[in-house]
């Protein structure tokens, strides 16, 4: 995944709180169910 995501995504999923939060959760939730 990082490396097909260009470094600017990084700026853009974290642009504010609530993207912030939204991506959190999301990484949270991929990792749950890869049990990672």
């Amino acid at each position: 995944m990082t490396t097909l995501t260009p470094a600017s995504w990084h700026s853009h999923v974290y642009f504010d709180a609530g993207s912030h939060a939204a991506a959190a959760a999301l990484i949270t939730a991929m990792k749950t169910h890869f049990g990672a």
